[in-house]
């Protein structure tokens, strides 16, 4: 079935785990490489890409839903060691700013801080290194034509590239 599905949807490589009543499976498939034609085994290892985006945000509105979180407290007095490059923006980056991508400070940047146990924590040391590209106040994370917003979702969709996009209401120096 996972050939089958791969194909169709022309994936070259894929690995599914699957864990029901105590048991696990793993099935593998294709190559992880056009070039080499390497095959995919299950210890496989691929970019998780922008899929981790969704399991934060569902952790967040959870969390928010709890009463644990504020979408709208500055991310600061929960985080307090956080550095960023603006010291403004610094005190008025909220959870919602970051889920909407409107925090203003240059994201998507591969900090190469290896695959350690720490590597998370050493990427995060560096957003004080990241530019503000836009002051997180001065943005509305609403849905404009083209874009939208849907309350409790993970879901932001925007019709621009990433390096031309502004978010609504906010000024980006790249456009």
């Amino acid at each position: 079935m996972l050939d089958e599905e791969a194909r169709g949807a022309g994936v070259p490589g894929a690995v599914v785990g699957v864990a029901h009543r105590g048991e696990e499976s793993v099935f593998a498939t294709g190559v992880s490489n056009v070039d080499t034609r390497l095959p995919v085994d299950p210890g496989t290892l691929f970019m998780i890409g922008s899929t981790s985006k969704t399991f934060t945000a569902a952790a967040v509105l959870a969390l928010v839903e709890d009463g644990a979180l504020e979408l709208d407290r500055p991310v600061f007095e929960y985080l307090p060691d956080l550095r960023l490059a603006d010291a403004a923006a610094r005190k008025t980056v909220t959870l919602r700013h970051l889920l909407t991508h409107s925090a203003g400070f240059l994201g998507d940047v591969d900090f190469s801080t290896g695959w350690g146990d720490d590597a998370l924590a050493l990427a995060i040391a560096k957003f004080g290194d990241l530019p503000q590209n836009f002051h997180p106040a001065k943005c509305s994370p609403t849905p404009t034509r083209g874009s939208s917003w849907r309350a409790g979702s993970s879901r932001w969709w925007r019709g621009n590239s990433s390096r031309t996009w502004s978010a609504p209401g906010c000024s980006n120096r790249w456009a």
